[in-house]
C-alpha cells in the first residue's frame, strides 16, 4: 500500500512542475519495482550467507522493506508542502528512524531463541521506538 501510495505521489509531484507523462509514472513504478526487488534479494543472500540461523523469511523480508516507503511518502509531501527545507528535514529524520527501527527489530530477531513467535513484524511492538512506528504509530 506505501508502495503505490509513494507512485501515486511521485507522479502528482512530477505533475507539479509540469513533468507528467503516463511514462514517466510507469517509468517510476517500474524502477521503484526493480530496486525493491534487488535490495530483497541482497537481503536474502545476507542472510543465508550470514552465520547463525536467521528466523527471518522472504515475507520478512518484503515487509520490513517496505517500510522505506513510509519515509519517501514523508519526504514527497513535505517536498511539496514545505519546500526543498521540508523535503531535507523529512529525509533526514525518515533515514534515522528507519535506521532506530531496523536496528532494533534485528536485535529482536536475534534475540529470538523459540517458543511462541513475539509479534515482531504485526504486533503492538511495531508502534514502539523512535521510528515512523512510533512517531506514526496511529496510521499503522
Amino acid at each position: 500500500m506505501a508502495f503505490l501510495t509513494y507512485i501515486l505521489l511521485a507522479g502528482l509531484a512530477l505533475g507539479t512542475q509540469n513533468r507528467f507523462s503516463p511514462d514517466s509514472l510507469g517509468l517510476a513504478a517500474s524502477s521503484a519495482l526493480a530496486w525493491l526487488l534487488l535490495e530483497v534479494l541482497s537481503e536474502l543472500l545476507a542472510l543465508h550467507l550470514a552465520p547463525g540461523a536467521s528466523q527471518l523469511g522472504p515475507a520478512d523480508v518484503v515487509a520490513l522493506a517496505g517500510y522505506k516507503y513510509v519515509g519517501m511518502i514523508a519526504g514527497l509531501l513535505s517536498g511539496l508542502l514545505l519546500g526543498s527545507a521540508g523535503y531535507h528535514a523529512a529525509l533526514g529524520w525518515s533515514c534515522l528512524s528507519i535506521f532506530v527501527f531496523m536496528v532494533s527489530k534485528s536485535r529482536e530477531f536475534r534475540e529470538f531463541r523459540g517458543g511462541k513467535f513475539p509479534g515482531i513484524l504485526f504486533g503492538a511492538r511495531v508502534r514502539e521506538g523512535l521510528g515512523f512506528g512510533g512517531f506514526f504509530g496511529i496510521f499503522l
